[in-house]
């Protein structure tokens, strides 16, 4: 596996972040199904009693990741030199071989520790932050539609 270093830094930072980001979708899945299940079942519940029942998700924790790597380099030279002499009827020859093979091995690691704060987040602060306050169950499915 070839790997860039800087490939693997920007994967070791941006892990934590993405987690984040998936984390708040899947609530809001889970909201709007459970949005759709209340609707279904409970036609007559006003929308204050939906909002005030909602699941609340609480996002936080320690996120740790670290990296090591390995990387090789082998050097290998090779060569070899002859030469003859002939005067009259004597000859002489000789020949000389050389090998050199030279390795290294490095390691690196790379180690991030990301804190992510507590928080807790209720449907009805979520929509509010949307910038869109529903005003029927219906609304509030839509709202979430669009952002899953």
């Amino acid at each position: 596996m070839k790997a860039d270093i800087r490939d693997i830094m920007t994967a070791l930072y941006d892990a934590p972040l993405a987690a984040v980001v998936r984390s708040e979708r899947k609530a809001r899945e889970v909201w709007l199904e459970w949005l759709r299940d209340v609707r279904e079942l409970q036609p007559n519940r006003s929308l204050e009693e939906i909002l005030a029942a909602a699941p609340v998700f609480t996002v936080g924790g320690r996120v740790e990741l670290s990296i090591t790597c390995k990387v090789t380099d082998i050097v290998k030279h090779e060569g070899d030199v002859s030469a003859g002499l002939k005067l009259s009827v004597f000859e002489t020859s000789g020949r000389y071989g050389f090998s050199s093979e030279h390795a290294a091995e490095t390691t690196l690691t790379a180690r991030t520790v990301f804190d992510i704060e507590y928080r807790r987040v209720k449907l009805e602060e979520y929509l509010a932050m949307a910038g869109q306050g529903p005003e029927t169950i219906d609304d509030a499915i839509e709202i979430l539609s669009k952002r899953s």
